[in-house]
């Protein structure tokens, strides 16, 4: 299956593992067309794995015009070994959007040591 997503952390992590091909399509499909993200209160945080993905699908750019892209939503997007390609798309979206909450990381135990991190920070934010 080139698109998987589960909900995590209670669902304040939406996870997905691309592996190609993988189309655009498939992606909002995965994502329930938004039903889940439409309807939260927090900050959702975005992790994608990209390891087994080193091409875009025709049309990425689409992604701009899906309301609960990650880069429009609150929360960290991290990706987990994106190619110089999606990286590249990846700044071209964060540049448009305004969402510069978008890292890098080598592997899927840095994305959760970071994101488990920023939940820790919010949550020691909200207990003051």
């Amino acid at each position: 299956m080139p698109v998987e997503r589960a909900m995590m952390e209670a669902g304040r992590v939406s996870y997905f593992r691309l592996t190609d091909p993988w189309t655009l399509d498939e992606i909002v499909e995965a994502e329930d067309n938004g039903v889940f993200l439409k309807r939260v209160r927090a900050a959702v945080h975005t992790i994608v794995d990209v390891t087994g993905s080193q091409t875009l699908p025709t049309g990425v750019v689409r992604l701009y015009d899906v309301p609960t892209a990650p880069l429009k939503l609150p929360g960290y997007n991290v990706l987990v070994g994106a190619s110089f390609r999606i990286k590249a798309i990846g700044r071209l979206f964060s540049h448009v959007t305004g969402n510069h909450k978008l890292i890098y990381v080598d592997t899927l135990d840095e994305a959760w040591a970071f994101i488990s991190h920023k939940m820790a920070d919010i949550e020691r934010a909200v207990a003051i």
